[in-house]
């Protein structure tokens, strides 16, 4: 299957409240973005927007050097749409730049391939085949003008062309220029021909979640009709919602109006304006041409559980012909179950480093359970919470709480069992899940290996400070023994850290770890021979004190 990845990469510098350099590297066909509220994630996809608003304009390159091969291009370039050789310009608003002042950076790279698609088909006489024909001849042209005379030090135009043009040829790259208004191109790039610009920007299906007050102002018929006017894309449409919405729904009209089919017909307007968002959503999503990207801000507005589901596999199934990115704080959009596949990408926002976290989806590829990256625990009924670094301690773990409940409660010991959860926070991601930890009535214990103390006491103070400006999760605690755990367990929206006194819990098995006897398997022979590591049954009777 042949996928279509348009943006390879992207970088935004200061870009509304975005601070710093957030970089994004090796994009694929879904993206995902996810994080607390207020982090980011909604301008990344209003920086992407932006693509569809570009203008080409006659202003100068803030570049002497382009400014001058531009002239010569337009005088060279004369074959048709290839002739208007412009500067790209964007207006930008006075709130992208970094806490609506100083200055900004937004750049995009492109891939190849789409490039190559798009100079095919704007070069209507059919002289540029791919995009290298169009690099050749800008070249060419370049390297027979030669250009003024240098001063000393001046690089030419041969190598202004090597160093400065054609590593960024495929690159639109936007800057706010002083105080002018306009966020401008200030290098020669491909983006600079009108024609494909133009072609790029109708590319762009940008949906925010502001989406809900918009679809409210069209008649759900008209704005069906609008979107699907081929009668394949609307029967596309039917069947999705009869997944996603109920499996009743009918249409046996002839403008489109949709109803529910029971004893009487009910029209959609008569359900509620959740199930009319979901219909002009769908709408727009299927109506996307191919090769477009897809821009979606919280997918899950108005979705059960069960049609976030039903989303997700059409979202899967429309990154084959497009590329979508998505924003979300949900946790069904990061379910690895639904995704079985390697055309994802996640990015974590980190509140320890205030940028986003490329997520290593490898990691736990075998255990897309206890995943990180799926968040159970925000969904779970357990009382108690206890959470580890990685999948392998999930299961060592529970083994060892298994085998001391039975030793210690006997008969009773599945009561106890039954109210604890034990969940992983993705591995070398821990400290970006913390924020996801839920706070009171839940009582949560963070368990690392002992390498993560001195990190550990450090990122407790940065989670707190950053609590002061949302309660979403409990308060952290650094305790560097149990009796500081079992004093801060209990209290309403606090939650312990705890590092191991071992290196790591491989550490507490009396047996070395092989290909052929995992660390689970070990456990669960230690606790047959009621061999439990001491440490572990004086986290447990903390656990259960109150329990």
């Amino acid at each position: 299957m042949v996928h279509t990845i348009i943006l390879e990469k992207m970088e935004l510098r200061n870009f509304r409240n975005l601070n710093g350099t957030n970089s994004f590297d090796n994009l694929k066909d879904l993206n995902i973005f996810i994080g607390p509220n207020n982090c980011g994630k909604s301008n990344i996809l209003r920086a992407i927007n932006i693509i569809s608003k570009v203008q080409s304009k006659p202003n100068t390159f803030t570049c002497s050097k382009c400014q001058d091969i531009r002239e010569n291009l337009r005088k060279e370039i004369k074959e048709n749409n290839f002739r208007h050789y412009l500067t790209i310009s964007y207006d930008y608003e006075i709130n992208d730049g970094y806490l609506a002042k100083g200055e900004f950076k937004i750049s995009f790279a492109f891939n190849e391939s789409f490039l190559s698609d798009i100079v095919k088909y704007a070069s209507s006489d059919g002289k540029y085949k791919n995009l290298k024909d169009v690099t050749d001849k800008i070249k060419k042209i370049i390297t027979s003008q030669g250009g003024p005379p240098l001063s000393p030090g001046e690089e030419s135009f041969q190598d202004h062309f090597n160093d400065k043009i054609l590593p960024n040829f495929t690159v639109l790259s936007l800057s706010k220029h002083r105080d002018s208004g306009h966020a401008f191109d200030h290098h020669v790039s491909l983006f600079s021909v009108s024609k494909i610009i133009e072609i790029i920007k109708e590319k762009i299906v940008y949906i925010p979640d502001s989406r809900l007050l918009l679809y409210k102002e069209d008649e759900i018929s008209k704005y069906v009709t609008k979107r699907l006017q081929r009668e394949s894309k609307r029967d596309r449409l039917m069947s999705v919602l009869k997944n996603v919405i109920d499996v009743r729904i009918n249409d046996r009209t002839s403008d489109f109006k949709l109803v529910f089919k029971e004893d009487y017909e009910s029209p959609i307007l008569d359900q509620g304006s959740g199930i009319r968002s979901i219909i002009c959503l769908m709408c727009d999503i299927i109506s996307a041409k191919k090769n477009s990207i897809i821009l979606i801000d919280e997918p899950e507005l108005g979705l059960n559980p069960a049609g976030k589901q039903e989303l997700l596999k059409l979202l899967i199934k429309k990154s084959e012909k497009n590329q979508i990115f998505i924003a979300t704080q949900d946790p069904t959009f990061l379910n690895p179950h639904l995704w079985k596949n390697e055309n994802v990408s996640v990015f974590l926002y980190s509140i320890p480093k205030k940028k986003f976290i490329k997520v290593n989806l490898e990691q736990n590829v075998g255990d897309p359970e206890t995943f990180g990256g799926y968040l159970p625990h925000t969904t779970s009924i357990k009382n108690i919470h206890l959470y580890v670094e990685g999948p392998s301690d999930v299961y060592t773990i529970q083994n060892f709480l298994v085998g001391w409940l039975q030793h210690t409660f006997l008969g009773k010991w599945h009561e106890k069992f039954n109210k604890i959860g034990i969940f992983n926070l993705g591995g070398d991601c821990w400290e970006y899940f913390l924020y996801t930890i839920p706070n009171d009535p839940y009582r949560s214990i963070v368990i690392l290996d002992k390498d993560k103390a001195k990190s550990a006491e450090e990122i407790c103070g940065i989670y707190n400070e950053e609590r002061e400006k949302s309660t979403a999760f409990p308060i952290f605690h650094f305790c560097d023994n149990l009796s500081n755990v079992d004093k801060i367990f209990n209290k309403k929206g606090e939650c312990p850290i705890y590092c191991l006194k071992k290196g790591e819990i491989e550490d507490y098995l009396d047996t070395k770890p092989s290909s052929k006897r995992k660390d689970p398997e070990i456990a669960y022979e230690m606790i047959k021979r009621d061999n439990i590591p001491k440490e572990f049954e004086e986290i447990f009777k903390i656990l259960t004190k109150n329990l």
